[in-house]
């Protein structure tokens, strides 16, 4: 399946390069092509290495940098019993006081810059590793995928107070785990940027269209704009840079690359305060 995804890819760029002309004269241009392609794959191949090597290893020191800093905290708060036994009094009481709060701060935002470095180094593991992960194609139902999604984010949803419509969904050909994880991601996103000024509403809708299944998840939501909407697939880029919400900015990067290796697309239609709808397309059948 890999193959005949490759080769549709080829066969798309080979139409969008020579476009018109004899069928003969384009055949000239096949060698140039597919060396060009078998190099694009070789650089592809080689930065997802670079990529994982590099998060790899920044994880050690990462959790020395935690460790230690745990170790300093328990020490920081040993210290402050110590200088509350010594019943300090007026200045000294003072200064104590507020270096005790310097401290406290200081070791909050060392935490804080830790966890968000582990966040993107775990992000970008993940990311490294979806090329290298083996697809198990399979005829898959994706109605059954969503529904167990919803079923784990049963009390997300709730809290949200979220209302779900999920339509029929054909069936189509993919890895399971990948396409669980691209659903997720769709709906996570969709209850992370609601709109605090009414319910969230989420529709998953889907259909086929002969040689692929379309299918599309909508919400109400706060929408993206237009400025940012043509970036919103680009690795660490947030949907929304300044939302409240926690996030590596890699959710869709990868949900893209997960859409590539399946020979599918995705992309989104959206408009700022009314809420987004995100498209993706599956291969409706396997070799």
């Amino acid at each position: 399946m890999s193959e005949q995804c490759d080769r549709k890819s080829w066969e798309e760029l080979r139409e969008k390069i020579l476009g018109l002309g004899e069928r003969s004269t384009r055949k000239s241009y096949y060698p140039e092509l597919r060396r060009r392609l078998d190099e694009l794959r070789s650089k592809n191949a080689e930065l997802e290495s670079i990529l994982y090597v590099t998060s790899h290893d920044l994880k050690s020191p990462l959790v020395n940098l935690k460790g230690f800093g745990e170790e300093l905290k328990d020490n920081c708060e040993r210290y402050h019993e110590i200088l509350e036994e010594l019943q300090l009094e007026g200045e000294q009481a003072e200064e104590a006081a507020q270096l005790r709060e310097n401290v406290e701060l200081s070791l909050h935002y060392i935490d804080a810059s830790v966890q968000k470095i582990d966040m993107l180094l775990n992000g970008l593991l993940r990311l490294s590793r979806l090329g290298k992960v083996e697809l198990v194609w399979q005829q898959i139902e994706p109605k059954d995928i969503v529904n167990d999604i919803l079923e784990s984010m049963r009390y997300q949803l709730r809290e949200a107070g979220a209302q779900i419509h999920v339509e029929d969904l054909p069936s189509c050909w993919g890895d399971a785990e990948q396409v669980n994880h691209v659903f997720s991601n769709l709906i996570d996103n969709a209850l992370k940027y609601c709109h605090p000024e009414r319910k969230a509403e989420i529709e998953i809708a889907g259909e086929n269209c002969g040689a692929e299944c379309l299918y599309r998840v909508s919400d109400n939501g706060v929408g993206i704009s237009e400025k940012n909407r043509e970036r919103v697939f680009e690795i660490f880029h947030r949907l929304i840079p300044d939302h409240a919400s926690r996030g590596e900015g890699l959710g869709l990067s990868i949900v893209k690359r997960i859409m590539q290796r399946h020979g599918g697309k995705v992309w989104v239609e959206s408009e700022e305060g009314a809420g987004s709808t995100f498209y993706l397309t599956f291969p409706a059948y396997g070799p």
